[in-house]
């Protein structure tokens, strides 16, 4: 992906909270879940967005940062796991 470039970011089961026990109701789906990118330890926020849906799904196009540079990056929702990406020249 390159600076200015639109991606689209998705995860699964981004919930209030986890039940990993399997025990109980399912936590709700997120709200305002922040989309960020980070690279050489700086983050960039791109956007925030809902979950939805029985999978708590969160969709949601952004654009890489226009002064990102070549290398690895990671882009991430949330708590969740980040990505990783690599930048390449425009």
């Amino acid at each position: 992906m390159s600076p200015g470039q639109e991606v689209t970011v998705s995860a699964l089961y981004v919930r209030d909270d986890c039940n990993d026990d399997g025990r109980g109701p399912e936590a709700d789906p997120s709200q305002d879940v922040p989309v960020v990118f980070v690279q050489d330890g700086r983050t960039t926020a791109l956007a925030t967005a809902d979950a939805t849906g029985d999978s708590a799904r969160v969709e949601v196009t952004v654009k890489i940062p226009a002064d990102a540079v070549p290398g690895g990056a990671t882009l991430r929702v949330g708590h969740g796991e980040p990505a990783s990406v690599t930048v390449t020249s425009r």
